[in-house]
């Protein structure tokens, strides 16, 4: 090489056209001029004196996703650089370029190199070559008509060599995360998941710009999916969701990107259009690994796309299909979501996510609504809304309308049958499938609307077992054929894919290592031993929930508003203003459950014993009277009876023992019917409805279970309900109303019945005044509550009110032309005469000129009670009245125009006005 160096500095010196030469004569030297003719160097292609690189080619078999590395030297003795360098690969040209770090002279040789990019080449035999040119013509002097060629090297000189990309040794692996594992970003903001923000914002209005319209399109188009959610937190808090799971495989020898991918998206949108793009990664993952199948590991709402995939496209190009926590018939908490809000898993040792804002964004997300319980989720596990203020339990279409009717998206409603119809009976005999359902934590299957009351309605939740989001029910696949069902205790639904044993499991599954005689621990292949034992505890209305165990772990609000989450196994839940949580009592746990009330009312308690998935009795305390400084406590153990709640009505430290109001069995928890309550009305009926006496008022009620609590009734319009205890008098003259409820021993308040009672014992009174145009008495009648009719038969005249009420006058009569004068002899009410009238006399006289009336005189006279005379007098337009009242003394008046005095009953006797 140093010959071949020295010799090619002397070519670099030499390569001119006219040279110098010196000749020595006799010692003489004599300078000529000389042509001195030497051909450019055609430049050499040498494979590396190193045997990794046989023929220029590392490896010359490889294994996809893996691609070839090209490496040579390329060396030139005029020193001259590659005016190009390539590798042909099956005819296609790739430059090569200069090795990082290579430096020299290219006389010396340099190494140039292809790095073949991922996914250049496929499956297949390829055939290559290296062609190189320095760009020289090979004789500079002759032109190109003379036939000179350029400086062209090739390796081999003749000929071809070979390598082969064979199929990858790993199966491609693609990680399909469920709602909520995908980041949505907004350029350069991470909008979900943001931790610190969710914990600092309490309100996570910040999350708003993933609201959707109602046609499923989100509001803000920026808005885009970014990587899958891997962990999120800090040093102090973190949330594993698929960083573990990607660890798992990378220790089994997969590489992300090479033999392991993810899918995110957009998990508000349509699971059918994601499942179209979840088609587009498949396709682009067997191009790239050069594989005829892929595996497809989902979680969640995932293991509904990987179904939609198949549905749409058959499963040829799936081999294994691994479901993790998938909800196959919906779970009923998606329907929590939609009218009550969520936190939806996203839980730490505290709760930051604020529910209402879920609520607000899963109004008009289309992937909510398709994770709503299914028609076949009905017929396999019966409906999970129950509308105990109308009796219903509703089957699939009544829950619909009644999300409808709360303003829930109806298009979205009315496409929740279709999207299940092929996916919840999808065929699995052909793809080996793998179903890992998460049990042993309390989960949501019933939401019951117990009561509806001024304050809110009160709910109730059934619970059992399940991953804490989706019950057992749904995401099992029992009985589907060509389906392994793992069973997994004791986990979290938005944790799984992190969990230790399900990692696990998944892994040996992908290298098809699984020993089902010794799975990963707390890994069945069968149900035995899923059903969860606790305690479900409640508060419904202004009543804060606090538990502590015995470590002094708190699950409840904080002063911030979020929830804290510390108690193992626990799970606490928010509908509207009512409080729920399930304490786990496996290992026999001991509990602090504190109260603390916010507002002044009444709050109810429960406590229900779980023993292997299924409620043995509740201890019911029923509206319990609080000020906001009150206070309650009590503990419970698997061992305790929880009957006697401490209380402390003004926040003084002094608790006094309140006894439950009921104990019911295991039949008694099922009572969801209302008890019914009838009223008994004991009284003198009149007319019209109205009764003549006072009414003495019964009620009774029936329950066809726990059988009845107690009775209440108003007379205030529900101000206040007061405990019936025996028959009560209502006397009071007019119309009352009665308000009355039962409550059974199982909480259900029946239906608010109402009684309008009308009572009127009084006869009307009678008005007697003289009329100058028809010269005689009219009578009317006064009845502070009913219009009055009068019967007139000339000397007897009767008046009765709408309730039958009579007062009948009898008059004596005497006319004359000029003058009416009569007496009442009598007045009887009802018939009774309650005192004999006082001597009395009415007289009238008048005088008319041209059918005016000129004169008129009215003279009343009760004797020793008062006498009235009232003289009227047209031309002065003026009425004189005097006269001697027993109790007012002498009257003397002067008034205006024509006055007539009015003579009115009153209890049998008479006075008047004017």
């Amino acid at each position: 090489m140093q010959n071949r160096n020295i010799l090619g500095g002397i070519r670099k010196v030499l390569k001119i056209s006219a040279i110098g030469v010196a000749f020595f004569v006799f010692g003489v030297p004599n300078l000529v001029n000389a042509l001195v003719i030497l051909p450019n160097s055609v430049p050499m292609i040498e494979p590396l004196n190193n045997a990794e690189y046989s023929y220029g080619v590392k490896p010359s078999e490889s294994f996809l996703p893996e691609q070839p590395v090209f490496k040579v030297i390329y060396t030139d003795d005029d020193n001259d650089a590659p005016f190009y360098l390539n590798v042909v690969v099956n005819g296609i040209p790739y430059s090569m370029a200069l090795v990082p770090g290579q430096e020299g002279e290219y006389f010396d040789g340099l190494q140039y190199e292809f790095v073949t990019p991922t996914g250049t080449f496929e499956v297949g035999t390829y055939s290559y070559y290296f062609e190189s040119s320095d760009g020289q013509y090979t004789y500079p002097w002759m032109s190109s008509e003379s036939g000179d060629i350029i400086n062209y090297a090739r390796m081999p000189e003749l000929g071809t060599r070979t390598f082969e990309i064979k199929a990858g040794s790993n199966d491609p692996v693609i990680i399909i995360p469920g709602i909520l594992g995908t980041e949505l970003v907004r350029g350069d903001e991470t909008l979900w998941l943001d931790l610190v923000r969710t914990m600092i914002t309490p309100g996570d209005e910040f999350l708003d710009p993933l609201m959707m319209n109602v046609d499923g399109v989100g509001t803000d188009p920026q808005v885009m999916p970014g990587d899958v959610v891997r962990v999120k937190g800090n040093i102090l808090i973190k949330f594993h969701y698929l960083d573990l799971l990607i660890s798992e495989f990378n220790s089994i020898g997969y590489q992300e990107n090479t033999d392991l991918f993810v899918f995110p998206y957009d998990w508000r949108l349509d699971n059918a259009s994601t499942a179209q793009k979840l088609k587009d990664k498949i396709e682009s993952v067997l191009r790239q690994t050069g594989s005829a199948k892929v595996t497809l590991v989902a979680h969640s709402m995932g293991g509904l796309i990987a179904k939609q995939y198949i549905v749409n496209n058959g499963s040829d190009k799936v081999d294994k299909l691994i479901f993790i926590g998938t909800p196959h018939l919906g779970s009923p908490d998606a329907a929590k979501t939609i009218l009550f809000g969520s936190n939806l898993g996203i839980e730490f040792v505290f709760s930051f996510l604020n529910e209402l804002e879920i609520k607000k964004i899963a109004q008009n997300m289309p992937s909510i609504y398709q994770l709503l319980p299914s028609p076949a989720y009905f017929a396999k596990l019966g409906g999970y809304f129950y509308d105990l203020t109308i009796h219903k339990v509703f089957n699939f279409d009544e829950t619909s309308a009644y999300l409808s009717g709360q303003g829930s998206n109806q298009s979205m409603l009315d496409g929740v049958a279709s999207f299940h119809s092929s996916l919840d009976n999808l065929d699995f005999s052909n793809i080996k499938t793998y179903n890992i359902i998460g049990c042993k934590t309390e989960t949501i299957t019933k939401i019951i609307r117990r009561n509806s009351e001024v304050g809110g309605d009160e709910y109730y939740i059934g619970m059992q077992t399940g991953d804490g989001t989706v019950p057992l029910g749904s995401s099992d696949l029992a009985g589907f054929t060509g389906v392994e069902n793992f069973y997994v205790k004791n986990t979290v639904h938005s944790k799984m894919p992190s969990l230790d044993n399900i990692r696990m499991l998944v892994t040996e599954i992908i290298g098809n290592t699984v020993d089902k005689d010794a799975l990963p621990i707390d890994v069945e292949m069968n149900k035995e031993g899923c059903e969860v034992t606790g305690k479900l505890v409640s508060v419904h209305s202004p009543v804060d929930l606090h538990v502590y165990d015995a470590s002094g772990n708190h699950a409840g609000p904080i002063e911030n508003g979020d929830l804290e989450q510390n108690i193992p196994g626990a799970t606490y839940k928010n509908i509207a203003n009512n409080k729920f949580i399930f304490l786990p009592e496996d290992n026999n746990q001991i509990y602090t459950i504190k109260l603390d009330a916010t507002a002044t009312g009444t709050f109810s308690f429960r406590v229900q014993n779980i023993i292997s998935d299924q409620p043995e009795k509740t201890v019911y305390y029923n509206d319990i009277q609080i000020v906001p400084q009150s206070s309650a406590e009590i503990e419970i153990s698997p061992y305790s009876s929880d009957t006697n709640l401490q209380f402390d009505i003004n926040g003084t430290g002094n608790h006094v023992a309140i006894p439950a109001n009921s104990v019911l069995s295991e039949d008694e928890l099922e009572d969801y019917t209302k008890p019914t309550t009838t009223i008994f009305i004991v009284g003198t009926v009149g007319g019209n409805g109205w009764y003549v006496s006072t009414t003495s008022i019964s009620l009774s009620a029936t329950d066809d279970n726990s059988g009845i609590l107690r009775i209440e009734y108003s007379l205030d319009n529900g101000a206040v309900w007061q405990p019936y205890s025996a028959p009560f008098v209502i006397s009071e003259q007019g119309i009352s109303t009665v308000l009355y409820k039962s409550i059974d021993r199982a909480g259900n308040k029946g239906e608010v019945g109402q009684a309008i009672i009308y009572i009127d014992t009084e006869s009307p009174e009678a008005i007697i005044v003289f009329d100058p145009d028809k010269k005689d008495i009219v009578i009317s009648g006064e009845d502070n509550l009913t219009p009055v009719g009068i019967y007139d038969l000339g000397s007897r005249v009767t008046l009765i009110d709408e309730a039958g009420n009579s007062t009948t006058l009898n008059f004596v009569e005497k006319n004359r032309k000029w003058s009416y004068t009569t007496a009442l002899k009598s007045i009887l009410y009802n018939g009774v005469e309650l005192e004999k009238i006082t001597k009395n006399r009415f007289n009238f006289k008048w005088k008319y000129k041209h059918d005016n009336l000129t004169e008129l005189e009215q003279s009343i006279l009760l004797k020793d009670v008062f006498r009235l005379r009232a003289e009227y007098n047209l031309k002065k337009n003026i009425t004189y009245i005097r006269g001697k009242d027993a109790e007012t003394g002498k009257i003397k008046e002067k008034m205006d125009g024509l006055v007539l005095v009015k003579i009115k009953t009153s209890k049998g006797s008479l006075n008047y006005n004017y």
